[in-house]
């Protein structure tokens, strides 16, 4: 192609204002197609609390079952304990571990009482060796017509 052609083919000054203007103006149909409206933003804050609550159901207990249990819940011989253990005021490497319901299942009981003595001494001191008053392993026929709670005592060692 000569240069005499090309100049020909090239648009002229109104030309290549108005093919710059719409250039513009396309451009500026694009950005504002693409803004996010105050409508978008609400619907996906909605979205979000929504998610968060029904996340939140399942740590309440209103899933339906679904989740997993507390922190203070095992589950021993079938059954769902829920048990905390307490450090004694007196001597801080001495606790009380209760399990609430024991009459589901006694065994049961028994080893998620363990279960909750071990965890308090892990977290509290590093160490799941435990000297017991009334061992987690003792016979579950002794504790038979234990109702409401059943509490263990144990001591966690120095290591």
């Amino acid at each position: 192609m000569t240069p005499v052609q090309r100049h020909q083919l090239a648009p002229k000054g109104r030309d290549r204002m108005a093919s710059a203007a719409r250039e513009q103006t396309v451009l500026r149909t694009k950005v504002l197609s693409s803004r996010v409206s105050w409508a978008d933003i609400l619907k996906a804050v909605l979205l979000l609390c929504l998610m968060v609550a029904l996340m939140g159901c399942g740590r309440l207990g209103l899933g339906g079952g679904g989740g997993a249990p507390r922190a203070s819940q095992a589950t021993f011989d079938g059954q769902t304990f829920r048990g905390s253990a307490k450090m004694d005021r007196e001597d801080r490497h001495a606790f009380v571990a209760t399990v609430r319901n024991p009459e589901k299942s006694v065994k049961g009981a028994l080893e998620a009482a363990g279960h909750q003595g071990v965890r308090f001494c892990i977290e509290t001191y590093g160490t799941s060796d435990i000297d017991w008053e009334v061992a987690p392993t003792s016979d579950p026929a002794d504790f038979e017509g234990v109702t409401g709670e059943l509490s263990l005592r144990g001591r966690c060692r120095d290591t």
